[in-house]
């Protein structure tokens, strides 16, 4: 053989093995199919559409088919091309009994079980007119003779609410065709409506390990809202399964003819009802791509976890990865109802509880992570500390010198103890009240602590000084100048009161004045001073004052003492006027 006769068979053999490579591809054979229909919108509406991040994320990670087209207009020429392989009719009101091959034929004629969920179907084997979401023309299951001629395959048109009980139950059918209400389906109410149906209600189903084991899903719209090619438009078609390739694109043109032949062929089926006999076939969707993409990693940290209400915590998920790209989205729900989508996000709780934060994390091809949830504790604030007044009495005098104390002590919470404490080494006095001797000259603190059932306390303090024997006691003095004064009705007359502390007298010295005319008023300013000082007295004399001369009493009074000083006031008057000794001012 030549070498050019070497080189073509080698190249001829290349050629025949992909040829036979790609002839038998097949798809894959499962026990569980099932078709989510979406309603009248066109491809680029919803593929690539952040309205749509659900149904998005699934066509990135699993098979999108980018040149589906619907097969006619109105909607139920194609539900019945995807059950029946021929459009049947274009009248949407169309209400007659269907007797052609279809699927549900082909499922009972080799040993499958089937059923078509409705959402908003009142009750299993409805078939009278639309009602609430229910639209019959979306249901095209339920036009059959096969159906509606048995009172066995009738009861197969089940309201949506079986869907989740039927997986729950591991009884979902070999075939399921699950329609929206005409609001979820996208039909009558936006594309964000539509995904979010799609999330809570199939991605149950894709995760469950019934799915996971051995199902194929497709979603795809009926037909474009504002496009005639190919008859129905360019649509979103969408197929998720663990045995589709991943992120897989494909150009081939296809109809809804094809869906229905995949579907047959993936549970085993050997005929196909109409155009689904010769229809392209869609096994490119399938196969080997090497391992599947990595899911992303979800990192979580929340500080703090504990804390007394209001409590303000930081979650952090920047330590968030993804092997496949990167982190598109993050949900942090801190488990009260607040939820963030911010990589590092405050919050604070303002009720006491035990809360669980979750974190799920979504990358560029759309899988998905959670990270453990970390737990915060919010714990009531505690009530306030016990407030305290003490009062010493006499604070102060010479050595030995007894005093009395009281004291007086609120909380919140009980008040489980009191203690005062002498200031001079002494053992301290168990209560709110008692009596001690200071045997020695000094300057000493008494101090009472409160403590309640929380263990917080509360304290107040007074100083008590005592002096030697034989001491110049401690003492304070009054003087006022001028000691003489004279005034007419309805003029003032001013004296300033001094006064002077002895051997370091400490404490509030308050002022009064006795002896005032009638007609006369007296004030001080100010009316206390503390230790010592200067005040003004000011004398109004009324206008109708009478003349004469008074001796004034000005008293200075602090704790057990009271020291006095005298004045002049001389009032000029027609007659003499009467004098109240014990007059005083009018305010302290």
């Amino acid at each position: 053989m030549s070498k050019r006769a070497g080189k073509y068979s080698v190249l001829t053999s290349f050629l025949f093995l992909s040829f036979v490579a790609v002839s038998f591809a097949q798809v894959p054979q499962v026990n569980h199919v099932f078709i989510v229909l979406e309603e009248n919108t066109n491809y680029a509406d919803a593929i690539g559409n952040p309205a749509m991040p659900y149904l998005n994320s699934l066509a990135n990670r699993y098979g999108v088919a980018t040149n589906y087209f619907g097969n006619t207009h109105p909607s139920i020429g194609n539900y019945f091309m995807l059950t029946a392989g021929q459009i049947v009719t274009n009248n949407d009101s169309y209400s007659n009994t269907v007797n052609v091959d279809n699927i549900v034929r082909q499922l009972l004629a080799h040993g499958k079980t089937w059923k078509a969920y409705e959402e908003d179907l009142p009750s299993a084997g409805y078939i009278a007119p639309n009602t609430a979401g229910y639209a019959r023309k979306h249901c095209p299951l339920s036009f059959f003779s096969d159906v509606v001629n048995s009172p066995t395959e009738i009861k197969n048109l089940v309201p949506f609410t079986q869907f989740a009980q039927d997986l729950a139950n591991n009884q979902l059918p070999n075939y399921s065709f699950i329609s929206p209400n005409l609001c979820n389906d996208a039909h009558d109410c936006p594309l964000s409506t539509a995904d979010t149906w799609l999330r809570n209600n199939i991605d149950p189903l894709v995760t469950s390990p019934l799915f996971q084991n051995d199902g194929i899903l497709v979603i795809v719209f009926d037909e474009a809202g504002s496009d005639n090619t190919n008859g129905g438009g360019k649509i979103a078609w969408v197929v998720v399964s663990p045995k589709a390739k991943t992120g897989f694109k494909s150009t081939t043109v296809y109809q809804h003819q094809s869906t229905l032949r995949m579907m047959a062929e993936a549970l085993g089926l050997t005929s196909f009802p109409g155009a689904a006999a010769n229809a392209p076939d869609m096994a490119e969707f399938f196969g080997n791509q090497g391992p599947a993409p990595r899911p992303p990693s979800a990192v979580l940290t929340v500080t703090p976890q504990s804390g007394n209400a209001p409590l303000t915590v930081v979650a952090d998920s920047t330590g968030s990865s993804s092997p496949n790209g990167s982190i598109v989205s993050q949900t942090i729900d801190f488990g009260d109802g607040t939820v963030s989508t911010s990589t590092n996000s405050s919050h604070t709780y303002t009720a006491t509880g035990t809360f669980a934060v979750k974190l799920t994390v979504t990358d560029n091809i759309g899988l998905t992570a959670s990270a453990a949830p970390k737990t915060v504790v919010v714990n009531a604030p505690p009530n306030a500390p016990p407030s305290c007044s003490l009062s010493v009495s006499p604070s102060s005098g010479p050595a030995p010198l007894s005093v009395t104390a009281t004291a007086t002590c609120t909380a919140k919470n009980t008040i489980a103890s009191t203690v005062i404490d002498w200031g001079d080494q002494s053992s301290p006095t168990n209560g709110s009240s008692g009596t001690h001797t200071y045997a020695n000259a000094g300057s000493y603190t008494a101090r009472v602590t409160a403590t309640d059932s929380s263990n917080q306390t509360g304290t107040a303090t007074q100083t008590v000084t005592t002096t030697a024997a034989g001491a110049t006691p401690v003492d304070f003095s009054l003087s006022a100048t001028p000691p003489n004064q004279t005034g007419k009705p309805g003029t003032t007359v001013k004296y300033m009161v001094t006064v002077t502390g002895a051997a370091g007298y400490t404490g509030t010295i308050k002022l009064r004045v006795h002896g005032l005319p009638h007609g006369a008023k007296a004030s001080f300013d100010p009316t206390s001073m503390q230790n010592a000082g200067s005040s003004t007295l000011t004398v109004s004399l009324g206008k109708s004052i009478r003349g004469g001369k008074y001796g004034l009493t000005i008293s200075g009074y602090s704790q057990n003492l009271t020291r006095r000083t005298s004045i002049v006031l001389t009032t000029v008057g027609q007659k003499p006027g009467s004098q109240t000794p014990d007059a005083e001012v009018d305010d302290d």
